[in-house]
């Protein structure tokens, strides 16, 4: 890990400085990652840089092992490529480190007489919330569109996936019915029922559309 994210330190300075001697392109963008921005820069004859920024939030509702939860959804990332255009065209194939800092807040929903159902058990609660955490991993990608190379406008798609590895639960939960001798085992089962239902998503797809400028 550490030397993943030294690499990517050392690409974003490599950009950085590259732009200060060639073209420079800044795009936006907005996908399954949320909105962005990226600065690109060409590194080598065939090869970009790029680094960038995206954010989203979301709410919605969800149903998870007979509870109901009122879910917000937190994107936010920074990103950190090396673009090969093995044509020398538009059509690029991409690799890099994307730092992945979503996250998902889950807050419990009572029944109507204030009990949550845990393993098959009812519990009086105050509250019952659960958090998901995911972890940083590489990309790999393709995509139409070079902002390093040119003058003037243009137009960007991108279709990839990065890995981050299964997202971690941790459900939390306060009140009267913590105190009870089986609750700790039925709140461990309802974690792990929820984290084995997390555990085949580690990979995110990536899929945006955006626009740039090079100057």
């Amino acid at each position: 890990m550490k030397r993943l994210q030294l690499g990517a330190a050392t690409l974003a300075t490599m950009v950085v400085s590259a732009t200060a001697q060639a073209d420079m392109g800044i795009g936006l963008k907005v996908g399954t990652l949320g909105g962005g921005l990226e600065v690109t820069a060409p590194l080598m004859e065939s090869i970009n840089g790029r680094v960038g920024f995206n954010a989203f939030s979301y709410s919605t509702t969800g149903t998870e092992s007979d509870i109901d939860y009122d879910v917000d959804l937190t994107l936010q990332t920074a990103s950190a490529i090396l673009d090969w255009y093995p044509f020398k065209g538009t059509f690029r194939l991409s690799a890099g480190y994307v730092f992945n800092n979503n996250s998902i807040e889950m807050t419990g929903k009572p029944s109507a007489g204030g009990q949550y159902d845990l393993s098959g058990t009812l519990y009086t609660l105050d509250s019952l919330t659960g958090e998901v955490e995911f972890t940083s991993g590489a990309y790999v990608g393709m995509g139409w569109g070079n902002a390093g190379r040119g003058k003037g406008f243009g137009m960007n798609l991108e279709i990839g996936a990065f890995y981050h590895g299964a997202p971690e639960l941790t459900l939390t939960a306060t009140g009267p019915g913590t105190a009870l001798a089986d609750f700790e085992k039925h709140r461990a089962q309802e974690e792990a029922d929820a984290q084995e239902d997390l555990a085949d998503y580690k990979w995110y797809p990536v899929v945006s559309l955006g626009m740039s400028y090079t100057f």
